[in-house]
């Protein structure tokens, strides 16, 4: 008895055409080998295109030869074995090599003979035209849709695919990837930070996607309107105007893709390095309040960096010395080593207080629990008494029932924060140590670094002036920090005096 292995295969494409699905073509093999007293050792289903022999099965197939012999391989039809006519030739060498015949229960040919060999010819070559003639009515098609400004395809990142009610598609902005991207656009253009340091903000803003997409991303020109349509034979690139809504003007776009080639005109040869000026964007006018930049103007024999406002306001200050003052400013965070033990018992203290508050307001919560239930059982003994009517008192119930609600909610939250008590000293001891050494920290911190230090303590925004800094918008525990500081000073000062 001869033996048998079975290939059904169908691709993505074909599943929902009758005749073609898995099953179908399993009945047909089977009741082959019924019919002709032939023994089925291997059965290998594949959903794969057959356009080359990369396929996840029939890779399983040719190792599942290596170790187990058969005399046929069997499939429905020779579309089902390739769509490509030069690797079918040169696999079906292989296979003669190895002793197994490749047979189609539907189109049966003797490859020993001669004449056959033209017929097999046929069989490959129609459904590989098919496949050709479909790919390029494909690309045609899309092509023509990017002509007309229309975005073929799956949506990039910043939109997404929708559909109108006549069955049309498009695609629209979709948040918050859009206005992540719009930022990074407009960042870009300043020149000031690096691709990491953009990509790292953006993705804080909700942009999800690695670097290196980040860096395809601000070269797509989707997102100033327009749509390239790549070039093919006979016809040029076009670069078309799209209907979907675009996300930057095209001066910007312009703008960066000149940024990110370093195209640097003469005028700007003067211009400092951020390094230069890591402050640049987070100090504030002292007089209109609007987000200082920064430049270089040239003197004697050097180029000094400035820090200044745009036009009218003339407001201007040399950059080594604001930069040199920002380090006198972290210095007010330092805490000298004799105070650090009352820094420390001050700040257990405050968090121990903080504790008993908590303990206090859900001890409150409670209270006001055991008053409203009196409260309820006292109107509905009124209820009972006849002395107030009953909608009056299904409206007190309801009133009863929100406070009550309200309160409990309140009391669930002041449980879970009683609950999550911490071991408050050795956090104490690390801050200290870092708030000692954080001018040092700064002045050995890279670009990025320094930035995002001043981002987190002083929320990205410094006041300075002719008499220096002024600290009016720390973090919450950055405040605390400095006005205990203070207050520690003032102590040992008072102490001398």
């Amino acid at each position: 008895m001869k033996t048998a292995i079975l290939y059904l295969r169908v691709s993505t494409d074909e599943q929902a055409l009758s005749g073609y699905s898995l099953k179908v073509q399993q009945e047909m093999l089977t009741n082959y080998c019924k019919l002709h007293d032939v023994s089925i050792t291997k059965i290998f289903t594949e959903d794969h295109s057959a356009k080359t022999f990369k396929r996840p099965e029939w890779n399983k197939l040719l190792l599942y030869l290596q170790k187990q012999k058969a005399d046929l391989l069997l499939f429905t039809k020779w579309d089902r074995f390739s769509r490509n006519t030069g690797d079918a030739y040169q696999m079906l060498g292989n296979l003669k090599r190895i002793g197994i015949i490749p047979q189609a229960v539907e189109q049966p040919l003797n490859l020993n003979v001669p004449e056959n060999k033209l017929v097999l010819a046929l069989y490959l070559a129609v459904p590989e035209i098919e496949n050709d003639r479909r790919s390029l009515n494909t690309q045609m098609g899309i092509r023509r849709a990017k002509k007309d400004g229309h975005w073929a395809g799956k949506a990039p990142i910043g939109y997404k695919n929708k559909i109108y009610e006549d069955g049309k598609k498009y695609i629209a902005l979709e948040e918050p990837y859009a206005s992540a991207i719009k930022w990074a656009f407009n960042e870009l253009s300043l020149g000031i930070s690096s691709m990491a340091e953009v990509h790292r903000k953006a993705f804080k803003l909700g942009l999800t996607c690695s670097i290196n997409n980040f860096h395809s991303l601000v070269r797509n020109q989707i997102y100033c309107g327009r749509i390239r349509v790549r070039e093919i034979e006979g016809e040029q690139e076009l670069n078309v105007k799209g209907l979907h809504e675009p996300l930057i003007t095209e001066k910007l776009f312009s703008k960066v893709q000149k940024a990110l080639k370093g195209d640097i005109k003469p005028k700007r040869i003067a211009i400092a390095t951020p390094e230069d000026l890591p402050l640049r964007g987070f100090l504030k006018c002292p007089f209109c309040h609007r987000k200082l930049t920064g430049s270089a103007s040239k003197g004697r024999r050097t180029h000094v960096a400035y820090y200044h406002c745009k036009s009218p306001c003339k407001v201007r200050f040399n950059a080594n010395r604001v930069n040199q003052d920002f380090i006198e400013e972290l210095k007010l965070f330092r805490i000298a080593k004799r105070d650090q033990a009352k820094f420390s018992q001050d700040m257990i203290d405050a968090y121990d207080d903080v504790r008993r508050t908590l303990t206090y307001m859900q001890k409150e919560c409670m209270d006001e629990l055991h008053t409203l239930d009196d409260q309820i059982i006292s109107t509905r003994e009124l209820l009972l008494a006849g002395k107030i009517e009953p909608s009056d008192f299904k409206n007190l119930k309801i009133e009863y029932s929100n406070k009550v609600y309200t309160i409990n909610q309140r009391l669930t939250a002041l449980k879970q924060e009683i609950k999550a008590k911490i071991d408050i000293q050795p956090l104490i001891i690390s801050t200290i140590k870092t708030l000692c050494n954080l001018p040092h920290l700064y002045q050995n911190a890279t670009i990025e670094d320094k930035r995002y230090l001043v981002e987190t303590i002083f929320c990205g925004e410094l006041m300075y002036d002719s008499d220096g800094y002024r600290t009016t918008n720390l973090n919450t525990i950055a405040a605390i920090t400095y006005l205990k500081n203070k207050e520690l000073q003032r102590h040992k000062k008072g102490g001398k005096s």
